[in-house]
């Protein structure tokens, strides 16, 4: 199922060594197939794109290109310059990813704010009760505070978050979003069943693996070609 919302069309996109090198390998129409695909990828439900024909034929049509260009403008992105990842059935951009944890950030940060609103009022209007009311509502008030607390101890991070840590400390997004996946399935629980209170230590601890060290040629290292 598809989903339509706003989301950050950033202008600075073009200083992007990986882009100007895809612009300078097929001109200045890649950066149109480029943004259409990015777009793609966030009204989709996973925010994934499948190896399909009959995507390199969809995304041709809107863009009035060939299937071909599109196919091997995709794989280009992949395998060249990075700028969007794949496991062989699917395709998806990091930069995506974030944009969408950022998007469930506000979200939960909106909600909260609603709850607090909420409790806000209730409080509010159990002080004008008798004194036996007045107490337990106290007590209703320190459960809550309590619980509220005990959230933001076992606070959950967004898939955007995940990603980010890994990328700050030198590993690549596909080892974030296996641990995300693994967490959040589990609600966030690990495997000895207790609840995971520091995210951050723990993927420090347990996924931060050689397997994921971001360790590849950058874009100053790639021979460009002589016309």
């Amino acid at each position: 199922m598809k989903k339509t919302y706003y989301f950050p069309h950033d202008f600075e996109a073009i200083s992007d060594p990986k882009i100007q090198y895809v612009i300078g390998e097929y001109g200045g129409i890649a950066y149109g197939f480029w943004w259409r695909i990015v777009e793609m990828l966030h009204q989709e439900e996973e925010n994934k794109l499948a190896h399909k024909k009959y995507i390199y034929h969809s995304i041709a049509k809107q863009l009035m290109a060939e299937p071909t260009l599109i196919e091997e403008f995709i794989n280009f992105c992949i395998q060249d310059v990075e700028l969007f990842s794949s496991d062989g059935e699917f395709f998806w951009s990091a930069r995506v990813l974030k944009n969408i944890g950022k998007m469930q950030e506000v979200s939960v940060k909106r909600s909260q704010a609603g709850k607090k609103s909420a409790e806000k009022r209730i409080g509010n209007q159990e002080v004008i009760t008798s004194v036996e009311q007045n107490s337990t509502s106290v007590e209703q008030v320190s459960t809550k505070q309590n619980k509220i607390k005990e959230n933001k101890v076992y606070s959950k991070p967004s898939l955007g978050e995940v990603i980010e840590f890994f990328n700050e400390n030198g590993y690549e997004d596909t080892g974030a979003i296996k641990a995300y996946n693994y967490y959040n399935e589990g609600n966030w629980i690990d495997s000895n069943g207790n609840k995971v209170k520091n995210w951050k230590q723990k993927m420090r601890g347990v996924w931060f693996r050689d397997e994921y060290k971001i360790n590849k040629p950058t874009i100053a290292n790639f021979t460009m070609p002589i016309n």
